[in-house]
């Protein structure tokens, strides 16, 4: 099993999406926070299962997509290191 490690710009975030999305329904806002977490813990047994990153494959990136956003992370021997998630539409 692999740990997952989240950066503080991830942390940031995934903050300020739940800011944004509260201001219509804070309600949603908690449910799809959940959802980006829940993805992102199934890293743990499946850390391939992200697509490489279009951007970033050079640098070994990878890319989980919870629409509209894009959790984008690396691995390192048995380590996920969720990095940044951003809106799809976004340029990176």
């Amino acid at each position: 099993m692999f740990q997952v490690i989240w950066s503080n710009t991830a942390l940031q975030d995934l903050r300020a999406i739940r800011k944004f999305i509260a201001m219509d329904s804070d309600h949603y806002s908690k449910l799809f926070a959940e959802k980006i977490v829940k993805s992102v813990k199934r890293l743990e047994l499946f850390p391939e299962s992200g697509r490489k990153s279009t951007e970033f494959s050079y640098l070994g990136f990878r890319e989980i997509l919870i629409t509209p956003y894009k959790v984008i992370y690396h691995l390192d021997d048995n380590i996920v290191k969720i990095l940044s998630i951003v809106h799809c539409k976004r340029d990176i």
